[in-house]
């Protein structure tokens, strides 16, 4: 068997060992723009869209600021502290301020509340998000909450570094992302994501953080539900009525108010 060359610089794909330094790669759609709006990569900065393909481009014109760790939200005062996972829905695409924001006005001091929604995520690079964060800032609780479980997250070498990428399902469009979701939806991807939320389970236990889980999508909320110990419902607001983003395609003020409180009430 042959080893694979030095400089494939396998650091870069096990979670485990990120650095604070290469922990934004994850937020692969955040990643993908951060050379156009900074130059160094330890600078904050406000992105006002993701994609001018899409179809929301122009009705969601909102700065969200980006720390310099590549995620949504002030930079991290490593206090232990609840933290919250997932994907455009808890990052807060639509609203100008997502749950895990709401959660910290909580907090009478300078205690920040990271937001590690990575917009586009699946399962598995949400879970990936999780381990990674667990050994760089302490937890008191995290909040996962996962996609549709036939996303798909794939890694491919780029010279010396990886570079991280999804499909969505209902998104994908290449030929090639269809014959990969062909091969991975179904009794694939939720073998590899029942293994994954697994070993989201020891590292907390290891770590001593009460971890949560759910989905804002039905058919993966009752797949997890019997794979976890503990779980927490998505707000059954109506993402069709009033309860919409502003950009139309994710969920509004009142459901990111309503699952504050959801979580705080955990959280207490």
């Amino acid at each position: 068997m042959t080893s694979p060359p030095h400089n494939w610089n396998l650091k870069n794909i096990q979670s485990s060992k990120s650095s604070l330094e290469d922990i934004g790669c994850l937020n692969c759609y955040i990643k993908n723009t951060w050379h156009t709006f900074t130059k160094n990569k330890n600078d904050s900065w406000s992105v006002p869209y993701f994609n001018d393909k899409e179809l929301y481009f122009d009705k969601d014109p909102w700065n969200y600021y980006i720390n310099k760790y590549g995620y949504r939200g002030d930079n991290w005062t490593f206090k232990k502290v609840p933290a919250f996972f997932g994907c455009s829905f808890t990052f807060g695409i639509g609203v100008e301020t997502p749950f895990p924001a709401l959660i910290q006005k909580q907090y009478s001091d300078d205690t920040v509340i990271p937001n590690i929604g990575i917009p586009g995520g699946s399962p598995i690079s949400i879970i990936k998000s999780f381990v990674a964060f667990a050994n760089l800032h302490p937890m008191s609780h995290a909040f996962i909450s996962l996609p549709q479980i036939d996303r798909f997250h794939y890694s491919e070498r780029c010279d010396d570094k990886w570079t991280f990428a999804q499909i969505v399902p209902n998104a994908a469009t290449p030929k090639s992302q269809k014959r990969i979701l062909s091969m991975w939806m179904g009794d694939m991807s939720r073998a590899f994501t029942t293994d994954y939320i697994d070993w989201a389970e020891s590292v907390a236990e290891s770590k001593g953080i009460q971890i949560f889980w759910s989905s804002w999508d039905n058919e993966t909320y009752e797949f997890i539900k019997p794979l976890v110990a503990n779980n927490f419902e998505w707000s059954p607001g109506d993402l069709m009525g009033a309860n919409i983003g502003r950009d139309g395609a994710h969920p509004g003020p009142d459901i990111h108010k309503d699952m504050a409180d959801r979580a705080w009430s955990i959280i207490n």
